[in-house]
């Protein structure tokens, strides 16, 4: 559990700076993992 609301992780939080070139770069595999899984519990495959 991470704990109770908070005025000042909430603060935090809203200024940190995400580096978004480093998170885009890890590409999309638990994606196409999410999609493979609705495929086979809707029986497409």
């Amino acid at each position: 559990m991470l704990g109770q609301y908070e005025p000042g992780k909430a603060a935090a939080l809203k200024a940190f700076q995400f580096n978004r070139e480093a998170i885009s770069a890890r590409g999309l595999n638990d994606e196409r993992l999410d999609q493979l899984v609705f495929d086979l519990l809707m029986g497409v495959r």
